[in-house]
């Protein structure tokens, strides 16, 4: 296995398959730093690659591929006390796409958890700002705020958020253990 890992990294041509996208970082020499305008092949220049058989030199050349496949995450159930006092669990959904892989590679250094952080605080914040009476019935408006934000917040990320869902929003009780 490690000689076939070693011959496919040492081959000297990379497939990006139909469904992907790719991003190539030329000139990873460390402590280095080159330009863009210095040219494909002595800088920073990070070209999108589409569908195909591209040459790749070892050593020089990392590229990055990504499936440009509708995605959804699941956020966390967390818990929010409302303005009126009431403890309100809830967590959410949301489906999207990434629509640039370069902004999405240089843009945020970890998608995932910055993706589910941030639409975490937002949906937090709106919740501990209304009723439980006003949250319970606008319910779609939380939606399209969270989606709004969320637009705007990823954008410059290359992602394009499609849908937000609330899969759950309740009234709970709050017990705290103490050992």
């Amino acid at each position: 296995r490690l000689i076939l890992d070693s011959i496919h990294y040492l081959w000297p041509l990379r497939v990006v398959a139909t469904y992907e996208r790719g991003v190539l970082f030329i000139g990873g020499l460390p402590g280095i730093e080159l330009t863009p305008d210095s040219g494909i092949f002595g800088g920073r220049w990070t070209p999108r690659w589409m569908c195909g058989v591209f040459p790749f030199i070892p050593f020089w050349m990392r590229i990055e591929t990504l499936a440009l496949c509708e995605d959804v995450v699941d956020l966390p159930v967390q818990s929010v006390t409302t303005s009126d006092g009431k403890t309100v669990t809830f967590s959410a959904n949301i489906a999207y796409i990434i629509t640039d892989v370069v902004q999405h590679y240089t843009n945020v250094q970890d998608f995932e958890q910055s993706f589910s952080r941030a639409a975490c605080g937002h949906l937090a914040k709106v919740i501990r700002d209304e009723t439980w009476d006003d949250l319970h019935q606008g319910q779609r408006k939380l939606e399209a705020s969270l989606k709004d934000t969320l637009t705007t917040r990823v954008k410059k990320w290359g992602v394009q958020i499609l849908e937000c869902r609330l899969t759950d929003c309740s009234l709970s009780r709050q017990y705290r253990l103490f050992q």
